[in-house]
């Protein structure tokens, strides 16, 4: 990175909508039913985007899928947790890492 330049990120959510590679297959119908499915409620493990209003946290799913995780052993050890949710989670995630866009600042001395 030059010298003075501060990358800045900033989150559209105009963009959170916007359909691409993983999600190319999916109906307009299947992408709503899925992000209805991730639910925030501050009484919920404080606001943190949730699976269905349960204490299981997209953060959870996300990071055990990235660990390698298969979806069996997590139908297995999150009770209540679906296949769909899972979906859901990645989903969320891409979302976000969609609408994510950084720009470079210049730094003055």
């Amino acid at each position: 990175m030059p010298r003075g330049v501060v990358w800045y990120n900033v989150r559209d959510e105009s963009l959170r909508e916007a359909s691409h590679c993983l999600e190319a297959h999916m109906t307009d119908d299947t992408r709503a039913a899925l992000r209805k499915r991730i639910t925030m409620d501050p009484a919920v493990l404080v606001g943190k985007p949730v699976i269905r209003g349960m204490r299981i946290s997209v953060a959870q799913i996300v990071e055990a899928v990235a660990a390698g995780a298969p979806q069996s052993e997590l139908l297995e050890d999150y009770p209540g947790l679906e296949p769909e949710d899972i979906q859901a989670a990645l989903l969320y995630a891409a979302d976000l890492v969609e609408a994510e866009r950084v720009y470079p600042v210049a730094m003055t001395a």
